[in-house]
């Protein structure tokens, strides 16, 4: 049976990925799998503009490890701009290393005011640092991040972002964004599968960071270091490092521009098909609209679990948190390696589900 996730990650991946982790049996000391290492750290650094400014550090965990390894590493306060669910995480994170906190709660659909952003810093000679979640997975909004990676400059902050959702399919500049540290995960808009996760930094902000790490496991400088001499400190998911190889060798054979077209194409063939169907969508001014994610108002007489269950034994996934659903909402994500004759599938099949459960009538 033909299998699609429209969920917001993990992500479709293609063939050649998938036969990818298919490697022989090898060791990680071994010169072979640090040359693979080694070209997947350069090819990530290098799509996103990152060469001779930034490094990449892996972990064997989701993008929140790599969300946790920042803020280990973080001596100071930290502006939180609070949008969502997964600022939420951050604020969480901090709060269990006890750093302190400056919160700026955005109501999680509406704009981010840069001007209370400056005024924050203006007033708080004490922040350090901006964490920022560039696009809210819960909500599909897209965050201001070139104009905060201004303000981050301006007033001499380090910004930290958590990009877990949004590299890949929306703009991202390592130099032009003025990225201190970022979190990355190897699925979702790379492509590729979960587990393997990067710290992206700037190499001298993480030569700052000997002996910083308030943890053991994810320490940036220390993890670093080791890659800087040819290996790793634990064992890494070796299998799992093949395949982002291979995603991220079809990234650069695509190309950043392209894939972000490709996505929004999806996502417009996507909102186009659903209103046909009678959905009402959530959607945002262009500059806060995702490229891979529609939040979909609920029908009053639909239920998400029975349309869920029945999409899935097509062969379908689409997806919604608990705080999504309290709000009557669903989402659908157009990420991965998809097409739009998937697109066109995922719309007829739920056309027959909504007519099986007596959301349409029969055609």
């Amino acid at each position: 049976m033909k299998t699609r996730l429209f969920n917001p990650g993990p992500t479709n991946v293609s063939e050649d990925v998938r036969d990818a982790i298919k490697t022989h049996d090898i060791c990680h000391r071994e010169k072979e799998f640090f040359e693979v290492l080694s070209r997947v750290n350069k090819n990530i650094i290098m799509v996103l503009n990152g060469e001779g400014t930034h490094s990449a550090v892996l972990f064997v965990s989701s993008g929140t490890g790599c969300n946790e390894a920042i803020c280990a590493s973080i001596h100071g306060k930290v502006l939180v701009i609070n949008n969502g669910k997964y600022s939420d995480r951050i604020c969480d994170i901090l709060e269990a290393y006890k750093i302190p906190v400056n919160l700026l709660s955005v109501p999680p659909l509406e704009p981010i005011d840069l001007s209370l952003v400056e005024k924050a810093l203006e007033e708080d000679k004490d922040i350090t640092h901006i964490y920022l979640i560039h696009h809210e997975t819960t909500t599909g909004v897209l965050a201001p991040l070139r104009k905060i990676g201004e303000l981050a400059k301006n007033y001499g902050k380090l910004l930290c972002v958590d990009t877990v959702s949004g590299l890949g399919g929306h703009e991202f500049d390592l130099k032009k964004d003025n990225i201190a540290f970022c979190a990355v995960s190897a699925n979702k808009c790379l492509e590729s599968f979960p587990g393997v996760s990067f710290v992206l930094g700037r190499t001298d902000e993480i030569k700052k960071l000997e002996g910083k790490s308030r943890s053991f496991y994810f320490d940036i400088y220390a993890q670093w270091k080791k890659e800087q001499g040819g290996e790793t400190p634990f064992t890494p998911a070796v299998q799992l490092i093949f395949a982002l190889d291979r995603a991220l060798q079809e990234f650069v054979e695509e190309g950043s521009e392209r894939r972000i077209e490709r996505y929004q194409g999806l996502a417009k063939q996507m909102r186009k098909g659903l209103k046909e169907l009678g959905f009402e969508l959530i959607l945002l001014p262009d500059e806060m609209q995702s490229n891979i994610l529609t939040a979909i108002k609920m029908p009053e007489k639909m239920d998400y679990w029975e349309v869920h269950d029945k999409l899935k034994e097509r062969g379908i996934t689409i997806y919604s948190g608990k705080g999504v659903l309290d709000q009557r909402r669903f989402r659908v994500a157009t990420l991965g390696h998809i097409s739009d004759k998937d697109v066109d599938w995922f719309l007829q099949n739920l056309r027959e589900v909504m007519e099986e459960v007596g959301l349409l009538e029969k055609k």
